[in-house]
């Protein structure tokens, strides 16, 4: 719902959907690798597409309660009129 929200293409929907259908993992240790397993939350550690997807998803909501809430990959940007506003917004 996010990604409509923010007006994305139906056809990158469509190929994050598939990106994101049925995703494994393995872990790699000194011994070896351990055998694939499901991952059934969050977003692909190290794709270039996570950060984005993230954004896409907690933007809206936090939004919902501070307008004035600017957000990029694990960065948060506050912004207001004056210092003063500014401690009451963080604090409310």
């Amino acid at each position: 719902m996010s990604m409509r929200s923010h007006r994305v293409p139906e056809e990158y929907m469509r190929w994050t959907k598939l990106l994101y259908a049925n995703p494994t993992s393995v872990v790699r240790f000194a011994a070896g690798t351990s055998r694939p397993f499901s991952v059934q939350v969050g977003v692909h550690q190290g794709s270039s597409l996570s950060p984005l997807l993230f954004i896409l998803c907690i933007t809206k909501e936090t939004q919902k309660q501070h307008q004035w809430t600017l957000l990029f990959a694990d960065e948060v940007m506050l912004a207001s009129e004056s210092r003063d506003d500014l401690q009451k917004r963080v604090q409310s």
